[in-house]
């Protein structure tokens, strides 16, 4: 395996590790492009033992190539595959190790079309299922890859190897010691297509030059190409025929090649068709794009190549060809093309024929190059060419000088109709994202719309998107909906955007950007990542140095990268945004920075709060009041956490500004806050948190904040504890919900309401620990009243009586909300909490069941049993199984609560009852230690029951137990005592006791008719000494 240095990728590696699942890989690139660097870089991680060949020109020969591989291979098989003559006896020899192996094949493309790369196709088809093979190659290998014995291969290409700007600048600041600053990385990296040979060629011709030579020699290569011409002329132009290569110098002016513009620039007609087509075979340099009937030369060779042209044709006639060229563009519906030949050729009056036929959207498709063309003499002195630097600034995030040179413009250009409009509207574009100018805009003004949502009431701006076209309405309404919090309704609507094909490749960028930083900041998964890199790819594609840099700064603040300081690098991306006058550009990965240390939890209190103070700032210096109000919220709760002395005035202005600028997510942090500030309201305060929450859209806990943040937050310092992962932290936006636990079963479902609440689904409880305390007790408070409705008002009224009715009301439905969501997050499918009207219920579907229910069902049996003709026995079965169903008090979580005491109490006197009426009808039936036992557990349920206590008397003396007889006979009297009435020692006990009457199904609160002596309900007084009725051997019932 070859020694390598050079920046890791890991969004390549992670790409390559798919090979472990396919088990085929192929990295085709040009020369330079980095493919054996990024093979090693994997195999070195990949985890499993790894074979490296690389190919040479001297294997075409079958025979040597299966020795060669044999050599290879021979340290890992166990026999080594010495003698192996064909692909089936090394397939053999690798299927007996079983364990995996990956082999790597560089340099493919020196055996292309020999009888040794059919080898290698044989080797794949043999090959078993513990072989992954990657390959690299210049070309295409001549393989049949779509083949049904081959396996789909994870592809690498030329392209994908693109080096991006914040690469590049982490080659130059890690690898070659050379820091470049963040715009000039971004130049480089656009000048030579990311080619990771030419940026090294680069570094040695700089290597000697400061800081502002190089920054020079950057910007030099707008306009020349030579760092790279030998290697460019050995490694690529050298191993083509003269034709082709020729036929590329020629063409090299155009940046799409097609057959039709080939044959008319080069006035040949019916050749350039095959001449592209067989470039595409020989290198890798020459890629098919778009529809398939358009070509591209890689950028770096196609300067190096135009470079050249230029040169042999010297300046005359460089100058035609490259308005021949732009006539071709034009003729071909390329105006953008077309203008930057025609800029090349000092062609001005064609310039500013395009400009002002085609305006700012001509601008924005001609993209970067634009701007390297146009000499800075002529961007001051002529205003169509300084109306594209304004053009250009605006796109750029420099707002307020856009804004200047446009107005300058717009005075020189005031009797041409076009381009003065032209300067108003990009002047007008600009000032919409100052601040102070805050006008209404106008219905079908999508920007301005949008940048109210930014200002207050993002809700209101949401809801005004009907005039707005099909480009821009699920864009704007999403973004709207993200701003004020509300991530169940703007997720769709970004979705829907960015699977729609769009005119402007912005809308798309908005849109995926903003998907992509809530997953980051929900937590920095490979799929936030790998959508972010896809933001910067797309943007850089189509020189958007903007959208590139706040992906990046999104990117590098929120995923974490290993080898790569995130937050160093961040830091550097908003001073340079700072730099360029880009305001929203430094305030966004700012904002994304203060989330990453939020989130991370890496700062002391002070520095967070210092942090998200200067982000307050940034967001009021932009008249942003809605990102201002998620900064304020933010900051008032680390304050608080941090318990710094200005923790309540600043919940309190967080919440007075997040209310008065329309912002409900920001409110409920704000909430919060004030929640940590304030301990005697804090219940009350976390109640009106979850209720925004809820109205925002998202359901993050508040009250799960206090204990992780100050766990990490504390001054003892070092290393902060990780919090636990349930914990949902604030950020500067929603967080997304982390996954529940595994689906359970949908039923049956199972309601134990005695002794202790659980709700189970197929036996397995579900946990209520993730939802609110109010939330768990509207849940039993259903399960009290199971398979019957409660009308919404009195379940308000129940458990949030203190409040105002409007607020009961709001507090019920954020619970049931959230009841709904527990049972969701828990796979629960099935309806349980149902609606009719204003009523609630939880009803159970078929096959469950309710303690309660079996309860109440049991003792309505006996009391049918007993009421008729009927067997005793029956009675007393279905006393016992009521018996057995309650093991204890109902809900006792519940506490004293007003609303559970009374049919709790009611509860407990009908087991007791049912306990007694057990006992005598045993003993009616002459089963004397029967009737001891449910007599002992009715004093054991209510020791205050007369009937229970001589019934267990009686029954012991019959059954001959006078031990435990008197043992009841002196508690019963210790009870008696207690409540100031005389013993009843040998006193009579009816040798037949009175059966009393079993309460049937009777639920919730009823009269109590107690014919013995009774305390208030709620109060269940004790005997003054402990007592245990229960004589020693007698099995208690349950």
């Amino acid at each position: 395996m070859p020694r390598v240095s050079g920046v890791r990728r890991p969004r390549l590696l992670g790409a390559l590790d798919r090979v472990l699942v396919t088990r085929l890989g192929l990295v085709v690139a040009p020369p330079g492009a980095g493919k054996t660097t990024l093979m090693a870089h994997w195999a070195q991680t990949v985890g499993a033992d790894v074979a490296w060949l690389r190919v040479e020109r001297d294997d075409v020969a079958p025979e040597r190539l299966v020795d060669r591989l044999a050599q290879a291979l021979g340290e890992l098989l166990d026999p080594p595959p010495t003698g192996a003559s064909s692909p089936a006896e090394l397939a053999v020899a690798i299927e007996r190790r079983t364990a995996p192996l990956v082999l790597v094949l560089d340099d493919l493309h020196t055996i292309a079309g020999s009888p040794a790369e059919a080898a290698v196709e044989r080797l794949l088809l043999l090959a078993p299922v513990n072989l992954h093979v990657l390959i690299g190659s210049r070309r295409r290998p001549g393989i049949n890859l779509v083949r049904s014995e081959l396996p789909t291969a994870v592809t690498v290409t030329g392209e994908d190897l693109a080096m991006r700007a914040s690469e590049v600048q982490q080659l130059f600041d890690d690898v070659y010691a050379a820091p470049l600053a963040a715009d000039d990385a971004a130049a480089l990296a656009w000048r030579t297509a990311g080619w990771p040979a030419g940026l090294h060629l680069f570094h040695l011709a700089t290597a000697t030059l400061g800081t502002t030579e190089r920054r020079t020699a950057v910007a030099a290569l707008a306009q020349r190409s030579r760092y790279a011409e030998e290697y460019l002329a050995h490694e690529v132009l050298q191993t083509l025929p003269g034709q082709h290569r020729r036929f590329l110098t020629r063409t090299a002016v155009l940046e799409t090649l097609s057959a039709d513009r080939c044959d008319a620039l080069l006035g040949t007609p019916g050749t350039s068709r095959r001449l592209l087509t067989e470039l595409e075979r020989l290198t890798s340099a020459v890629t098919r794009d778009g529809d398939g009937t358009r070509f591209r030369c890689h950028e770096a060779l196609r300067r190096h190549l135009e470079t050249q042209l230029q040169e042999q044709l010297g300046s005359t006639q460089a100058t035609r060809w490259w308005q021949q060229a732009a006539r071709v563009c034009e003729q071909d519906g390329a105006p953008a093309e077309a203008l930057r030949l025609h800029a090349l050729a000092r062609d001005w009056d064609a310039v500013r024929r395009l400009l002002r036929v085609g305006g700012m959207p001509l601008v924005r498709s001609a993209g970067h190059g634009l701007g390297d063309v146009l000499p800075v003499w002529l961007q001051e002195d002529d205003p169509w060419a300084s109306l594209v630097l304004a053009s250009r600034l605006l796109e750029d995030g420099s707002l307020a000088t856009a804004a200047a040179v446009a107005d300058r413009v717009r005075t020189r250009l005031v009797e041409d109709p076009v381009g003065s409009a032209w300067a108003v509207r990009v002047a007008a574009a600009a000032r919409t994202w100052l601040p102070g100018t805050g006008r209404a805009p106008a219905p079908e003004d999508w920007v301005g719309l949008l940048r109210e949502a930014t200002r207050r009431a993002p809700q209101d701006a949401a809801g005004r998107v009907g005039p707005l076209g099909d480009e821009h309405r699920d864009l704007v309404r999403g973004l709207a909906l993200v701003l004020a919090g509300d991530l169940v309704q703007a997720r769709p609507l970004l979705e829907a955007c960015v699977q729609r094909p769009h005119a402007d490749v912005r809308t798309w960028l908005a849109a995926r950007l903003a998907l992509a930083t809530l997953d980051a900041l929900g937590g920095p998964g490979p799929a936030a990542g790998t959508a972010l890199d896809r933001v910067v790819s797309v943007a850089d594609r189509h020189g958007l140095g903007w959208w590139v840099r706040v992906a990046h700064g999104v990117a590098v603040a929120l995923v974490p990268t290993p080898g790569v300081d995130g937050e160093r690098v961040a830091a550097g991306l908003v001073e340079e945004a700072d730099r360029r006058g880009d305001p929203w550009g430094a305030a966004v990965v700012a904002s994304a920075l203060v989330a990453a240390q939020l989130r991370a939890l890496r700062l002391r209190p002070a520095q967070l709060d210092r942090g998200l103070d200067a982000l307050c700032t940034r967001w009021r210096a932009l008249d942003a009041g809605v990102l201002e109000a998620w900064a304020r919220s933010l900051h008032a709760v680390v304050a608080a956490v941090g318990d710094l002395p200005h923790a309540e005035p600043a919940a309190e202005s967080a919440e007075a500004f997040a209310r008065a600028a329309g912002v409900p997510g920001a409110l409920w942090v704000a909430y919060g806050a004030l929640a940590l500030s304030r301990p005697g309201e804090r219940d009350e305060l976390l109640e009106l948190a979850s209720a925004s929450a809820s109205a925002s859209g998202f359901g993050p806990r508040p009250a799960g904040w206090e204990d992780a943040l100050r766990a990490v937050l504390s001054p003892s310092p070092a290393t902060a504890p990780t919090p636990d992962a349930d914990v949902l932290l604030p950020e500067v936006a929603p967080v997304v919900v982390r996954p529940g636990p595994e689906p359970v079963a949908t039923g049956p479902f199972e309601v134990r309401c005695f002794e202790e609440f659980r709700l189970l689904a197929s036996g397995v409880p579900l946990g209520l620990s993730r939802i609110r305390p109010r939330a768990r007790s509207l849940l039993r408070l259903l399960a009290l009243h199971t398979g019957r409705l409660t009308h919404r008002e009195q379940l308000a009224d129940t458990l949030w009586g203190e409040l105002d009715p409007a607020a009961a009301l709001h507090g019920l439905q954020v619970a049931l909300s959230s009841l709904r969501t527990l049972l969701g997050s828990a796979g629960v499918t099935a309806t349980l909490i149902v609606r009719d009207g204003d009523a609630y219920g939880l009803v159970l579907p078929e096959g469950s069941s309710c303690d309660l229910l079996v309860f109440d069902g049991a003792l309505a049996a006996a009391a049918r049993a007993r009421s008729g003709p009927g067997d005793p026995g029956r009675a007393a079965g279905a006393l016992r199984a009521a018996l057995d169903v309650y093991t204890g008090d109902l809900l006792p979580e519940e506490g004293p609560a007003e609303w559970v005491v009374p049919a709790r109490e009611q509860y407990r006197v009908r087991a007791a009852e049912a306990a007694a009426t057990l006992a005598a009808l045993e003993l009616a039936r002459g089963d004397a230690a029967a009737a001891a036992a449910a007599a002992t557990r009715g004093v054991e349920i209510d020791p205050y029951r007369d009937d229970a206590w001589r019934t267990l008397i009686e029954a012991s003396r019959l059954a001959g137990d006078h031990a435990t007889a008197g043992r009841a006979q002196r508690r019963y009297d210790e009870v008696l005592a207690g409540l100031g009435l005389p013993p009843t020692a040998g006193g009579p006990v009816p040798a037949v006791p009175v059966v009393p009457a079993v309460r049937t199904g009777q639920r919730g609160p009823a009269p109590l008719d107690r014919a013995h002596v009774r305390a208030s309900p709620g109060t269940r007084p004790r005997p003054a000494t402990p007592t245990h009725p229960r004589a020693p051997g007698t099995p208690r019932e349950r």
